[in-house]
């Protein structure tokens, strides 16, 4: 609401500066009750800049140019993943909290740059003397919910969304467990640098194979993009089920591999999708809605398979996850028939 009543360059910079701090603290104050806190102001962080980003993006350029900039930002991601995964390794080696303390002011730096250059020549912002107004901001809410019921395609793409959330949430918090306590990990590295290595590894391949697939794929198409999201959903959800049932380290670490290239392409993909044909008064609004629905379905369903881990064994915990993320490919497949104003 921030970005669509006042400013997608503030909501932008806010959250940079959020996530600047939390990382700060982070590493200033490792006791309980400051990582709590930092949980608090990394949300708050990444709730401004969840929808502002996109919305910035489909102002500044239109929407088919943002389109395949989605796909292209996450490459420039990606060749920065590695950088910083390398850097990150180093500069632990000096202390845990010294790569935190980096990063925290690299972000800093990144809101003095985005604050003195980014620009905002696409947007309108609400009148000024509507801004002060609490109505004005829930206005804006209830049009953002308004256009998500009165299209189709939105709202399988938010119900899409809240399952991605709760499979994926599985698979963050219990790969490490099944690598380290089923699997096992091989000798000659500490288990910090295998999953350093694993993240390498992971960003250069998605780095190779994304590429020439990003030239290949339109995603400006809803129909391209609908097909490309279900193929790449339904590979994801082999590759978690093979990583579920890896019975050695080699096939854990290919899975693992292979998911994660992945989820690099699923994002972009999945915002170019839903940015097509937006109002831009809500435009920020309706990205954020998606944003909280796949967060609604991690914290929902992430203590249930933590639970089901405990129960039945982290396997099946991942095993069921990753079946979690069919009905997915069926809310898709009906979304890509449709149109927004269906």
């Amino acid at each position: 609401m921030v970005a669509d009543v006042y400013s997608r360059r503030r909501s932008v910079v806010l959250g940079c500066l959020c996530l600047g701090v939390s990382m700060l603290l982070v590493a200033a104050f490792p006791v309980f009750w400051a990582l709590l806190l930092t949980q608090i102001v990394s949300a708050a962080g990444y709730t401004f800049l969840s929808g502002a980003q996109q919305a910035w993006l489909a102002d500044e350029v239109g929407e088919d140019r943002a389109a395949h900039l989605y796909l292209l930002g996450s490459q420039y991601g990606r060749a920065a993943g590695i950088v910083g995964i390398a850097a990150t390794a180093a500069l632990a080696t000096l202390g845990l909290h010294v790569p935190i303390l980096a990063g925290g002011a690299l972000a800093l730096m990144l809101t003095l740059y985005l604050w003195l250059q980014m620009p905002e020549d696409g947007f309108t912002p609400a009148p000024r003397g509507e801004r002060q107004t609490w109505a004005v901001l829930t206005t804006t809410f209830r049009q953002g919910v308004r256009e998500v019921r009165a299209s189709r395609v939105l709202t399988l793409l938010m119900l899409s969304a809240l399952l991605y959330g709760a499979s994926s949430e599985a698979l963050d918090r219990l790969n490490e467990f099944l690598l380290i306590r089923e699997v096992g990990l091989p000798g000659g590295l500490s288990a910090a640098n295998w999953f350093v290595l694993l993240a390498l590894t992971a960003q250069v391949v998605g780095l190779a194979v994304t590429e020439p697939l990003r030239r290949r794929i339109n995603p400006a198409d809803a129909g391209a993009a609908s097909r490309a999201l279900r193929w790449v959903l339904g590979l994801s959800v082999a590759a978690l089920l093979a990583f579920a049932s890896a019975p050695s380290f080699g096939w854990a670490a290919a899975a693992l591999v292979v998911h994660g290239v992945l989820r690099g392409l699923y994002s972009p993909l999945y915002d170019a999708w839903i940015n097509r044909g937006l109002d831009p008064r809500s435009r920020a609004t309706v990205n954020s809605i998606a944003a909280q629905a796949d967060a609604l379905g991690q914290v929902s369903f992430g203590p249930v398979f933590g639970l089901l881990g405990n129960a039945l064994g982290v396997r099946a915990a991942l095993a069921l996850a990753a079946l979690v993320r069919l009905p997915t490919l069926g809310l898709l497949r009906r979304a890509g028939g449709g149109r927004k104003s269906v």
